[in-house]
């Protein structure tokens, strides 16, 4: 009866546990992946920034000579 009951209580316990902890490990998962996501998304910005500027400085030389 009450052990059963006990125990079956625990087991459920750690169940809701585990599910939680699996949870939390997904939502980081997720926030890593989205973060490496925004890094390069920053960094083709970047990219296409310095070959624009690079494209104005090439032109202001050719304008010049």
């Amino acid at each position: 009866g009450s052990k059963a009951l006990c125990n079956f209580t625990t087991l459920v316990f750690i169940l809701i546990m585990l599910i939680y902890n699996h949870n939390q490990r997904e939502e980081k998962k997720r926030e890593v992946m989205d973060s490496e996501v925004t890094l390069q998304r920053m960094q083709m910005k970047y990219k296409v920034h310095v070959f624009f500027c690079i494209l104005i400085v090439l032109n202001l030389l050719t304008i010049k000579s």
